[in-house]
């Protein structure tokens, strides 16, 4: 007979255990395909980018220009030329440009997102971020012109109640209808303004009113500028690393509250019972090749001038940088920027006795961004409102869970595109309270959409970025606050991988790093975030125990994507007075302790740019009011300012806007895995029959009809979007195509093409598929015919993800869709089309040989219901 002591508990290493604590013995199943050998996967993620929650463009595929060259006149804001055989754009609209070159490495500053300026003749034009120098040609075999558009069907614009122009100095100051929420500093771009030079890229220069913003126009003002818009111009970029199968990505300005995504666009599916494992090879701080090093001298406090093989990833002076590989002494080491001289040269001090004034440089020299203040890096299985990440502000590691399942005080009534939150007076028994609940720079979710919070007006009423999108509220709504709870390096409780946790690891975030987490949800599972250490193996660094805990679900569902975002801001660095200041003192006290804080840096209060050189406790001390921020952007500098000093109330939020250094991000690729893989449940197949009786003629393609899946579901309902609490996350699901055609010896092709142009919301009627006409089902997904649609189709546009040919002499033909890509909506949502809202569906028809005078079509799909 066997004995054993009933008390010796037997384990396998962390790692042997999953997510539920059992041990690791089967199969997991990958969710995601993460392979960037050959470039961006851009049907399987989706780039992003937005100001303090403000969208602008996105760029639309499958509409590219035929370009012949591309020309720079090499002004101080230089104005690009694009010589095209294809249909011109029209001028205001957005285009997209990317793969320009120049000897100067100053093409860049042509890549990104623009508005047409002038169209005539075979070309057009634009305005670039800043000097693209010498003139002449930046056009290369890699250049890719494609045509964009403007999120929220157009209204992602600033709401401007007023313009006015002076001259001497020559100023435009923009009056908003609500306060805008944008720092001083953040760029913007202008299109149909009269008056000269106020149309192009520009930036907010001073911020005078919280509902005020002034910038310089390109030339002599000659009158009031009328009749135009403004966007938030972003200056992000996503680009693929051929040579190591990376992928970087960066929001390219300093302005507080930019940020780029790169989200997959499936929203994996969790399973009770079983546990996620995301895991990614990640660089957290940005590095270049130093091509050259000169000193004024070789005595200590000399000035070392390093020069970057490529754009340096704008540090501002004060960012902390590391330059390694030098094989002369005294250069190898640790330094602060003090000067930036241009994009590709910044100087420091020299901290140690060098050895030449000219070093000699190793095999690959480098020059590592290591510590900045005022931006923040994030990678993890999160989205806007909820998620799991790991995160580096340039000075703390954290990791950090985000939740949205806090209901504030109250219900809520906004108008369609309006900025403006206000208590409804109907709900006499649960008033707001906004003061109380809030901060200017928390985030909340309403109807499925994320806003920013900008101002606090009072208990009932307060202001936010981007305006609502969706449908005008008039029974009070619910809002959830968005919270995170954030758990620096120090407080890890499983390892503080300092070298003095268990693992004796000491982790370097100039490095490349293995980073993952895994969790369950069922609304209180725990979650754990780990990294490989020293042997290679999984060290466990910190869990979130979410059992015994919470009475609430920790948040809100389990289902996640994969994400990867920079923003500059630091979400450590966000607090309240704790005490009433005047305009003229000189220390500010904090409602939360300093310690995650810079040891100096610029704070936001109310209107006012507040300068602090130390601080202690809960103190900011040293203040320089009405400051200034002042930053080299695109070899200009640039001193931007808001409103005059003055007196500040207790509880009014401080929010760090200071940023030393404009981060980038680099991975190479993602691990979604489900332990004991993924059960399929059983389901409905959906179907839409679709049946014309009238004649198509040989070589018209007609579009027949439009499926995709509801912007907004509820409690199994769906609608347009603000019409539900949710945004509408489920996948689409193709499963099979059966196709009927009548007509002499006829030949017909079909096709499924996503997210064609030509159409806009006002285009469609958009049904249910759960109704009398369609049988009930139980659907997520809406469905348009061409009897309720306008527009006309441009052909070539969208993704084309099937096709087939049918004739009718051999009955009905079938195409088997089971391994095509689901159909998803957009990290942000929207009524319209991707990105700017879910995936849409055009079946197109084109006969050929002769007339078809019957058509049948039914289309099965399934629906994963994230």
């Amino acid at each position: 007979m066997t004995s054993y002591a009933i008390n010796n508990q037997i384990r396998p290493f962390n790692f042997g255990t999953d997510a539920i604590e059992r041990m690791r013995v089967s199969l997991g199943q990958s969710v995601i395909d993460a392979d960037f050998e050959y470039g961006l996967q851009a049907t399987k993620w989706q780039n992003y980018q937005e100001v303090r929650k403000t969208p602008s463009f996105f760029e639309i595929p499958g509409t590219d220009f035929v370009v012949t060259n591309v020309t720079t006149d090499a002004a101080a804001v230089s104005v690009i030329t694009v010589v095209t055989s294809s249909t011109l754009p029209a001028v205001g609209s957005v285009i997209s440009i990317n793969g320009v070159a120049n000897s100067a490495k100053t093409a860049d500053r042509a890549e990104g997102f623009f508005l047409v300026t002038t169209a005539s003749g075979g070309s057009f034009t634009f305005t670039a971020k800043g000097q693209v120098s010498p003139a002449g040609t930046i056009f290369t075999a890699y250049t890719v012109v494609r045509k964009g558009g403007i999120f929220s069907n157009g209204n992602a614009k600033l709401q401007i109640a007023s313009v006015a122009q002076t001259q001497s100095p020559d100023k435009v100051t923009v009056t908003t209808t609500t306060t805008h929420g944008l720092v001083a500093g953040t760029a913007i771009c202008t299109t149909g303004w009269s008056g000269t030079g106020t149309v192009g890229n520009f930036f907010l220069e001073t911020t005078p009113a919280p509902n005020q913003f002034t910038y310089t126009p390109n030339g002599s003002a000659t009158a009031t500028p009328t009749g135009g818009s403004m966007f938030v111009q972003p200056y992000s970029f996503a680009i693929h690393r051929p040579f190591d199968g990376g992928c970087l990505i960066s929001p390219g300005q300093p302005a507080n509250g930019s940020s780029v995504v790169r989200q997959t666009k499936k929203v994996f599916r969790y399973q009770s019972g079983k546990g996620f494992l995301w895991s990614s090879g990640t660089l957290f701080c940005p590095n270049n090749d130093i091509t050259s090093l000169t000193s004024t001298g070789t005595a200590v406090s000399s000035i070392i001038t390093v020069v970057t093989a490529v754009s340096h990833g704008a540090p501002q002076i004060g960012a902390t940088i590391i330059i390694r590989g030098v094989t002369t002494s005294g250069y190898n080491g640790t330094y602060t920027v003090a000067s930036v001289i241009d994009h590709l040269t910044v100087t420091v001090v020299a901290s140690q006795v060098l050895g030449a004034t000219t070093a000699v440089l190793g095999l690959q020299p480098r020059f590592t961004m290591s510590q900045w203040h005022g931006a923040s890096v994030r990678a993890g299985a999160f989205d806007d409102q909820n998620g799991l990440f790991w995160e580096y502000d340039g000075i703390t590691l954290f990791v950090v869970k985000r939740s949205s399942t806090f209901q504030i005080a109250g219900t809520c009534l906004v108008t369609q595109f309006g900025q403006t939150l206000t208590d409804d007076p109907a709900d006499t028994t649960n008033p707001t309270r906004f003061v109380d609940q809030f901060k200017v720079g928390d985030r909340f979710t309403l109807r499925g959409m994320t806003h920013t919070v900008t101002s606090i007006v009072s208990q009932t009423s307060m202001t936010f970025n981007p305006p609502y999108r969706g449908t005008t509220i008039t029974v009070g709504a619910q809002v959830c606050k968005i919270i995170e709870i954030r758990v620096p390096q120090t407080q890890f409780n499983r390892d503080t991988i300092n070298g003095q946790g268990p693992s004796k690891y000491n982790v370097d975030m100039t490095r490349m790093q293995m980073i993952g987490l895994q969790y369950t949800w069922y609304g209180a599972g725990f979650v754990d975030f780990m990294i490989r250490g020293l042997d290679g193996n999984w060290v466990f660094v910190h869990r979130f125990i979410n059992n015994n805990v919470n009475d609430e679900s920790y948040m809100r569902t389990g289902n996640m994507p994969v994400r990867y975002e920079l923003i500059t801001e630091a979400a450590s660095a966000i607090s309240t007075l704790s005490a009433s200041m005047n305009a003229g003192v000189l220390s500010l006290s904090l409602a939360d302790s300093t310690t995650l804080w810079p040891t100096s840096g610029t704070v936001q209060i109310d209107n006012e740019f507040i300068s602090y050189s130390s601080k202690a406790g809960t103190t900011l001390s040293g203040l320089t009011r009405a400051a200034t921020l002042t930053y080299n952007i695109n070899d200009v500098v640039k001193v931007f300012s808001a409103g005059v000093a003055a007196t500040h109330a207790i509880g009014a939020s401080v929010n760090l806007v200071s940023c030393t250094c404009t981060p980038s991000l680099t991975h190479w690729g993602s691990a979604f895995i489900m332990d004991g893989g993924f059960d399929q449940d059983r389901g409905y197949f959906f179907n839409f029959q679709f049946i014309q009786s009238t004649s198509l003629s040989v070589g018209v393609t007609t579009p027949v009809f439009f499926l995709r899946l509801s912007p907004s579901v509820s409690n199994g309902i769906v609608g347009a979007l603000g019409i539900r609490d949710l945004l509408n996350r489920a996948q689409l699901l193709l499963q099979k195509l059966y196709v009927t055609i009548a007509g002499t010896n006829a030949v017909l092709s079909v096709q499924g093409v996503l997210n064609p142009i030509g159409f806009t919301s006002s285009s469609f009627t958009w049904l249910p598929m759960n109704s009398i006409a369609q049988g009930g089902q139980p659907s997520f997904a809406q469905y348009a015919t061409m009897s309720g649609v306008s527009g006309t189709y441009t052909a070539g546009s969208g993704e084309r993800v099937f096709g087939m040919l049918t004739n009718s002499t051999s009955g009905t033909t079938e195409l088997d869709l089971n391994q095509l890509k689901e159909l998803a909506n957009s990290v942000i949502g929207g009524d319209q089309m991707f990105p700017d809202g879910p995936d849409t569906l055009m079946i197109i028809v084109t006969p050929f040989i002769a007339t078809v005078t019957s058509l049948a079509i039914n289309l099965y799909w399934s629906e994963a219901q994230a």
